[in-house]
């Protein structure tokens, strides 16, 4: 068998118009339909809030959760402690810091999504067998930190 440059010099025009080579598919047409209807996951997009995953000991921080942080520090927040407060056992605080900070949990960045290794502080929560769960964070300037309470979970 040759390539097809043989064929075209040689003249051989049995293989041209032959019946039984298959023609390309139809395009199928469809319908207008008015009964779509938009498949998401519930994210909350936009809530101020932070997901915790006990298992894995991860806090995922929520894109307006970290613009909260950002906008009261007015620059960049790559690292954060976790605070607890015997008053508060039901609530923590995520506190810009440096990374001298005693402490001190780099924000991992992955995408669009900012995260924390934050197993002691699952631990010391009661959230260790937990499983993923929300929960409303807002900027407390008071402490300068993000307060997030545990009896408002989303």
């Amino acid at each position: 068998m040759g390539s097809l440059r043989d064929l075209e010099k040689s003249g051989d025009d049995s293989s041209r118009g032959n019946s039984n080579t298959m023609a390309p598919p139809e395009r199928k047409r469809y319908e207008k339909l008015d009964d779509l209807v938009v498949v998401a996951d519930d994210r909350r997009r936009g809530r101020t809030a932070v997901s915790i995953n006990g298992k894995m000991g991860r806090i995922v921080l929520y894109a307006a959760a970290y613009a909260a942080m950002r906008d009261a520090t007015n620059q960049k927040v790559e690292y954060v402690q976790l605070k607890m407060s015997p008053r508060y056992p039901q609530a923590f605080w995520i506190c810009p810091s440096t990374q001298e900070s005693i402490g001190a949990k780099h924000i991992l960045v992955s995408g669009k999504t900012m995260l924390l290794s934050a197993k002691t502080l699952v631990e010391k929560m009661g959230l260790k067998e937990q499983k993923t769960a929300r929960y409303e964070a807002e900027w407390d300037p008071a402490n300068e930190g993000l307060v997030v309470d545990l009896r408002r979970k989303i």
